[in-house]
Order: structure tokens, then C-alpha cells, then sequence
């Protein structure tokens, strides 16, 4: 009779470990930031268009882009949550003429939202 009452809590023992595991595996699953290629396509182009907005800034005329579709601009993965990528588009200069411009951009994702971290004009 001795032997089972101490077998009993060694079952539970086992058991609240293994709940334990669970839950701290399913917290950790929710509140780790999702890399790249875990939020897919949706979450490029929520990047490329914090950069087209912080390109507009730079421009002449914000607002007067002129550019191929956002989802085939290059890029690259430098780290889970860092794109760099190289954004072609055709924008008014000072003469109201439209010209091609050339910008290198790296946007970093902290908390689930995208930011042009750097923006660097390639041509003039």
C-alpha cells in the first residue's frame, strides 16, 4: 500500500511537467517574431511599401512616381527580419519632366511592422 501512494505522485509529477512544456512551447510559438519567410508574400510587400513611402519623402514631387508593380522589385535577406532591396522608378524632377531614379532601401521589421530603416538615392 506504501509503494502505490508514492507511485501516484511520481505520475503527476510527469504529467505537470509535460503541461508545462505545452504551454511554454505554445506562449513561445505567439510571442517570437515571425522571420520572412513565415509571414510569406503579404509581408514583403508591407515592406517594400514602407520604403516606396519614405522614398516619396526624398522625392521633388511626393506623390509623382511612376513605377513597375511593387511585387518585382528585387531583394534580398540580410537577417529574419531585415530586406534590402533596389527600387527602380520614374519620378518629376524640378522641370516637371518625368526621370528615372534608381534608390537602395533596408527595411527592418520590429513588432510585426515594417520600417524604412535607411534609403540611399543609387542615381540622380
Amino acid at each position: 500500500m506504501v509503494d502505490a501512494q508514492k507511485a501516484a505522485p511520481k505520475k503527476a509529477g510527469w504529467f505537470l511537467y509535460v503541461v508545462l512544456a505545452l504551454i511554454l512551447f505554445m506562449v513561445y510559438s505567439c510571442v517570437r517574431p515571425k522571420s520572412v519567410e513565415e509571414d510569406g508574400a503579404s509581408s514583403v510587400l508591407d515592406a517594400k511599401s514602407a520604403c516606396l513611402t519614405a522614398i516619396n519623402k526624398l522625392l521633388k514631387d511626393p506623390g509623382s512616381e511612376k513605377m513597375d508593380q511593387i511585387a518585382a522589385w528585387p531583394y534580398s535577406m540580410t537577417g529574419p527580419s531585415i530586406l534590402n532591396m533596389t527600387v527602380q522608378i520614374r519620378s518629376k524632377n524640378s522641370f516637371g519632366a518625368y526621370v528615372p531614379a534608381t534608390f537602395g532601401c533596408e527595411a527592418h521589421q520590429f513588432q510585426g511592422a515594417w520600417s524604412a530603416y535607411k534609403v540611399v538615392p543609387l542615381t540622380n
